[in-house]
This record gives structure tokens, C-alpha cells and sequence, in this order.
């Protein structure tokens, strides 16, 4: 059983619905951006949530400005903040301006969860497709059953404005996965995964795909190359939601993981 402890800071005249909410957030595995439509007409506003959960399953958080480093748009014509206020749900409510591809960006300040059971933080590596690090846990002189993980959420999703024309850049985020390919476009997108600004090599992407919004989502796993590039299989129509973890080593807390996250659709 794992426990959670919230650092980051609230505002102390916080409300016992906002104090919950800030908690979910750090409970369940994948973060996303799930926009209402990944294509919205001219003009026309992006809406959606942040969403934490597992199997593109996940509770709705609230916009909270201390939770959150950035939360940008991304456009043709060019970068504004995703302004709102504090408590809106869904959080996420972006004027659009020029035509084309628009990427929303977020990336979440740093929280922690306590671990009291090695077999949870083991199952979770192996369940993101990293390596079993127990002889390192105890070669530093950490309990392995009383110790703590700090984690930042590194999330972007793709919203065609008016038209799929654009291109998906990298935004310097930490850990960041970025379209090489505009999958709006083409069947079989390629992406990389960017750590730091250079390409994270032999590293496992977690796709999730869901045809409808009730249907369940389906699992698939691709692996970077040495130039830390993959390309994703032809599932078909639907929405698509990308994972990727990268965890180091730390001072305080030990271990410090770094969650990135993608989103589109395909029709």
C-alpha cells in the first residue's frame, strides 16, 4: 500500500473539494490532457480537462495555478498561458487565433508519494518498462520498504484548429514526447522522446487507444531506437493517449521521475 503526501503549496483558505481534488491528482499512473474535440472550427475555443487515471479511465482535475509550472497554448501565431481561474472545471479553456495545429502544454510542479512496499514501486517499473533497481536502492543505504518518490508530469495534446496543417515542435519541457509526423495526417506517426533536449534511447512509449469515449482503451508498447525515435502501429480511428517515464537518481527525495504524456485523435 502506498501513501500519499502533497507538498506543494495551497492556499490556506483552500475548500475541502479543492483540498481533495489537489490530492487525486497525485493517485493513479498516466497524466493527459483530454480536449472535448481534438478539431474545433475557426475561431472556436480548446476545452478540456487534466485528467490522472489509468486505461485513459481518470477524475477531472481543477485549475489550480500552484499546481502547475506551465500551462501554455501553443499556435500558429504563437505562445499565450491558459488563463483561468482557480477552481474552474474543466481547467483547461484556451482562445484560439490562427488556423492550424495547436499544442496544449503543461507541466506540473514537483509532488512527492511514500512508498511503504518495494513490490508497489517494483510493479510500477515494470509496468513502464524500467529497470529493476533494488540492488541500487540498497546499495545507497535506503529502506526499501520506507522511502519517497518525487515525480513532475510533463503533458501535450494536439487540437487541430480550423484545418490540420502544423507541425508538433519540442517545447523544453524535462522529459517531452513530440510528433515528428502530424498524425492528424498519416497513419503511422513517427515521435521521439526527448530528455533534456537529447534523444532518450531504448526507452518504452505506452500507447493507449479507445475508439469511443465509453469504449475500453487497448494497450500497446513501442521502443525508441539509438536516435531515440519509434513509430506508432496503425490502430485505426480514435484517441490516443502516449506515456513515457524517466526516472534518476536523487538527493532528497531519493528517486525523482519525470512523466510525459501526448494526446490526439484520429478519424
Amino acid at each position: 500500500m502506498t501513501r500519499i503526501r502533497i507538498h506543494a503549496a495551497l492556499p490556506v483558505i483552500l475548500s475541502p473539494f479543492l483540498w481533495l481534488a489537489s490530492v487525486q491528482e497525485s493517485v493513479g499512473h498516466e497524466f493527459w490532457i483530454e480536449p472535448y474535440a481534438y478539431r474545433v472550427d475557426s475561431g472556436a475555443p480548446i476545452i478540456g480537462n487534466t485528467k490522472t487515471g489509468q486505461d485513459f479511465k481518470g477524475y477531472r482535475h481543477l485549475y489550480l495555478p500552484q499546481r502547475f509550472t506551465r500551462f501554455e497554448l501553443h499556435g500558429p501565431d504563437g505562445v499565450r498561458d491558459v488563463a483561468g481561474i482557480v477552481g474552474d472545471v474543466p481547467a483547461l479553456n484556451a482562445e484560439t487565433g490562427a488556423n492550424g495545429l495547436h499544442v496544449v502544454v503543461y507541466q506540473s510542479t514537483q509532488q512527492t508519494v511514500d512508498f511503504d512496499d518495494w513490490a508497489v514501486f517494483e510493479g510500477y517499473l515494470e509496468d513502464e518498462g524500467l529497470p529493476p533497481l533494488l540492488d541500487r536502492h540498497v546499495a545507497r543505504g535506503l529502506d526499501p520498504n520506507a522511502f519517497t518518490e518525487a515525480f513532475i508530469r510533463c503533458a501535450k495534446s494536439l487540437v487541430a484548429v480550423g484545418g490540420t496543417d502544423g507541425q508538433d515542435e519540442a517545447v523544453g519541457m524535462p522529459l517531452e514526447l513530440v510528433m515528428s509526423d502530424n498524425p492528424f495526417r498519416t497513419k503511422t506517426p513517427a515521435l521521439r522522446l526527448v530528455w533534456m533536449g537529447k534523444a532518450l534511447t531504448n526507452r518504452q512509449i505506452k500507447i493507449l487507444h479507445k475508439t469511443a469515449s465509453e469504449s475500453p482503451a487497448t494497450r500497446h508498447t513501442v521502443v525508441t531506437d539509438a536516435a531515440g525515435a519509434a513509430r506508432l502501429p496503425d490502430l485505426g480511428p480514435g484517441q490516443y493517449l502516449l506515456n513515457a517515464v524517466h526516472l534518476i537518481e536523487n538527493a532528497d527525495p531519493p528517486w525523482l521521475s519525470y512523466w510525459a504524456s501526448l494526446t490526439f485523435e484520429r478519424r
